[in-house]
């Protein structure tokens, strides 16, 4: 029997010893407010939130309120004065809790901990306003620092492949020795094919040499020079005395030199093709017709072309 005694007395010290620490809890914890409402009546306002402590104040714009119920901490309910709509400052501030031995001692939080606010709106709430207008302009801030280098980007997809550019020259003329013609350059490129606009002025430069293999070497031998279309046409115009020399006679002989042509307007790739005959002067008899550059068709072949332009 006195066991059973002994036993109520301990659970009874310690459910007194629980709620001290949740009086205390209470007491001491930031006081928040969470909501707070004006009933349909406009004559009580309720507040909820947390550590509102036993007897906690409530102000409305700075004027107290009278009459403030408190339940268990977390929530209360005041008379609510008579107010206009429109929005207003509510705080709630907890008591301070003193204790003391032989003199008064505030032992409470700092006072920012005993203080919650909350803005209560009071009637419906108005139509959004128009926008404002917009504010000048910020100072430009200083600038940031080099940020580090990126990584090296993805290697670009394979362009298509151009056209092959044209092989070393070598015209035959029947069986009686041969025309040849290297190291093309077109407009000083250093290459035997180039890229240039309609109507522009195009100049193959390029070294030549001829060897007659002993026949008739007293013969003046003419070479000429043309604009030639993938589809073998010759360019109309393109032969001119600005694509011809004139080689004098004599066994073998050699040298530079450069023809002069116009680029055509139409887009499209022409190779520059090259034709010998015997004939005289390119000053007074005209270079052979259009069409004749590759006439007859034995003399046309992929070696009869010395460079190539892309007009575009």
């Amino acid at each position: 029997m006195k066991r059973h005694v002994l036993l109520a007395g301990i659970l009874a010290v310690c459910f007194a010893l629980a709620g001290v620490a949740i009086r205390a809890d209470d007491e001491h914890g930031q006081l928040t407010v969470v909501s707070a409402s004006v009933s349909a009546d406009q004559a009580t306002l309720t507040v909820t939130g947390s550590n509102f402590g036993p007897a906690p104040s409530v102000f409305l714009d700075g004027t107290a309120l009278a009459g403030v119920v408190g339940a268990g901490g977390t929530s209360l309910t005041v008379p609510m004065p008579a107010l206009g709509p429109g929005s207003y400052r509510l705080v709630v501030v907890r008591a301070a809790v003193h204790h003391g031995r032989g003199h008064d001692r505030d032992d409470d939080d700092d006072d920012g901990g005993r203080a919650g606010a909350f803005v209560l709106t009071v009637g419906a709430v108005g139509p959004k306003g128009d926008k404002g207008d917009t504010g000048d302009t910020g100072a430009i801030g200083p600038m940031g620092a080099t940020g580090s280098t990126g990584s090296t980007g993805a290697t670009g997809a394979t362009g298509a492949t151009g056209p092959a550019g044209p092989p070393a020259l070598t015209i035959g003329i029947n069986d009686r020795g041969s025309f040849s013609a290297t190291g093309a350059d077109v407009n000083g490129s250093g290459k035997p094919a180039l890229h240039v606009a309609p109507g522009s002025l195009v100049t193959i430069n390029f070294d030549w040499a001829v060897n007659r293999n002993g026949y008739c070497p007293g013969c003046i031998q003419e070479i000429v020079a043309g604009l030639v279309q993938v589809d073998t046409t010759v360019v109309p115009g393109s032969i001119s005395s600005t694509s011809c020399m004139v080689i004098p006679f004599g066994l073998a002989s050699g040298g530079n030199n450069a023809f002069t042509f116009t680029a055509p307007a139409t887009i499209g790739t022409y190779y520059i093709g090259f034709y010998s005959t015997l004939d005289f002067d390119c000053s007074t008899t005209p270079p052979p017709i259009t069409g004749a550059l590759f006439s007859p068709a034995t003399n046309l072949g992929l070696d009869t072309f010395l460079g190539a332009i892309t007009v575009y």
